[in-house]
């Protein structure tokens, strides 16, 4: 199964992968996005293919650079289509990301997981993932339109 860096054109199969997982963003929202993460330094996403081209799953990796924690990389998305969980995909996508990490310099990943996605922790536990931190995420809307 080929992985590859994502493309603009993965917009409308990455869409669908986030719905899967109940992020109802647009394709138009996505597609933006794409485009922003595209020419930023120290972000990768990553797309894995079966051989019809259609997208099995997706991995979203960012270089962090806190203060308190140093520089590190984290997964920020990972979503795997609903009928090929289980099947590796995720394992090979994670390792891809690590890969990538590693020629970026980093040794540390780092992966924040949804309380209520008890698959998910179990994924991340078989791949060496040890729980190191609970936290709970505050947002608070700004005035503006903002960005999507």
């Amino acid at each position: 199964m080929p992985i590859r860096p994502a493309t603009i054109e993965d917009a409308p199969q990455i869409t669908m992968l986030l719905h899967q997982l109940g992020y109802p963003d647009t394709e138009k929202a996505i597609r933006h996005r794409l485009e922003v993460l595209g020419s930023q330094a120290g972000t990768i996403i990553l797309v894995a293919e079966n051989d019809d081209r259609q997208l099995t799953g997706c991995i979203q990796i960012v270089i962090a650079n806190r203060l308190a924690e140093g520089q590190y990389g984290e997964i920020a998305s990972l979503v795997i289509a609903k009928d090929e969980r289980g099947r590796g995909i995720g394992r090979q996508l994670v390792k891809s990301a690590a890969d990538w990490l590693t020629e970026q310099g980093m040794a540390r990943l780092r992966v924040r997981c949804n309380a209520i996605r008890e698959d998910a922790h179990r994924f991340y536990a078989r791949l060496g993932f040890r729980v190191t931190k609970s936290q709970k995420i505050f947002d608070r809307n700004l005035p503006g339109p903002g960005i999507s």
